[in-house]
């Protein structure tokens, strides 16, 4: 909590600025709700102040919570959650088509040393395969932010044999508070741009939703138990008409793409400063790792991060995996 309550610049970019976006392309659905539900909203156009409250409270509110969603949001931008199966399937399939033919034409047809660079950076956006003679890449999820987070999250582990989901929170408390500082005033920024596409994401389909639901004349809330539209609603002079939302839905999805693309390269920022926390700092583990490994006679990171989370040990001469606190592997009975 501290992170996010020392209001700092990382705090403006993830909660504030993700939330402004919110209060304001959510403020048109917002208004027609509560006009249909009797709820008086002539401050909206009368009184500033109470304007400039509410929105500042709505402001806030989304805010934090696209605050407390945060892994939720980069799971489904990375294509964990709320794909379905074919769907997954079929993006991953499109993404590889896309970097077989760039690899083609890296290799064989483009002559361009700019160009042939560009197609480089481009499929280094992916992860390497895992059996390779040459520099090759895959896509292991349906989407371009997916790879290039499981690009980088893979290096530790593919490097150094440190799997980075059990070594990366000990790594980040044994760094000094000023790189821990600089680095999430780094990241601050590309999470601002992911919350602001998901938060437009979800505009554009609410919006969507309430000119369909019009159109087919299903009753909602915002058109009435009849399907009424509201046409006959204002709101700063601005009509809240089905054609009005529809509009509202198409520009919040444009600029949810844009936010999203241009979070990319933060991305890629963000997977240069991950790689080299390890590369430079891991040695402040090795004293964590000696004293594991004494007890375990052997070596490695592997072994270390199995003792710590899994309490086994692995035997030198089965190589089988068993509890820590037996004595002699329980298969072949090596000490």
């Amino acid at each position: 909590m501290k992170g996010l309550l020392s209001f700092g610049f990382p705090f403006f970019l993830k909660v504030i600025i993700p939330g402004v976006v919110g209060a304001f392309t959510l403020s048109p659905l917002t208004a027609a709700l509560g006009i249909k539900l009797g709820i008086d909203v002539g401050f909206l156009e009368k009184s500033l102040p109470k304007m400039g409250l509410f929105f500042t409270g709505s402001a806030l509110s989304i805010g934090f919570i696209l605050y407390f969603l945060e892994e939720i949001i980069y799971r489904i931008f990375e294509g964990y959650i709320l794909w379905p199966k074919r769907l997954r399937e079929y993006s991953t399939n499109r993404l590889n088509k896309k970097i077989k033919d760039k690899m083609e034409k890296a290799e064989k047809e483009t002559t361009d040393k700019i160009e042939r660079q560009n197609l480089w950076d481009w499929l280094l956006d992916f992860p390497l395969k895992k059996d390779r003679e040459k520099p090759e890449t895959e896509a292991v999820l349906p989407t371009r932010m997916g790879n290039i987070l499981w690009s980088y999250e893979d290096y530790p582990e593919s490097r150094y044999g440190m799997e980075p989901t059990f070594y990366w929170s000990r790594l980040w408390l044994a760094l000094d508070s000023e790189t821990r500082r600089e680095v999430s005033a780094a990241w601050a920024e590309a999470d601002c741009l992911t919350c602001i596409s998901f938060v437009l994401v979800c505009s554009s389909i609410l919006h969507i939703l309430a000119c369909i639901f019009d159109f087919w004349n299903i009753p909602t809330f915002i058109f009435g138990p009849t399907g009424k539209p509201v046409d006959s609603l204002t709101i700063n002079n601005i009509a809240l008409a089905p054609s009005f939302f529809l509009t509202m839905g198409i520009i919040s999805l444009i600029f949810s793409w844009f936010s999203y693309s241009i979070s990319l390269s933060f991305h890629r920022k963000n997977g240069d400063y991950f790689q080299s926390l390890f590369d430079l700092h891991r040695d402040k583990l090795e004293k964590m790792q000696v004293t594991i490994t004494r007890k375990l006679l052997d070596d490695g990171w592997p072994e270390t991060a199995l003792y710590l989370r899994y309490g086994q040990k692995k035997c030198n001469k089965c190589s089988r995996y068993f509890p820590s606190y037996k004595e002699k592997c329980p298969k072949c009975e090596n000490p």
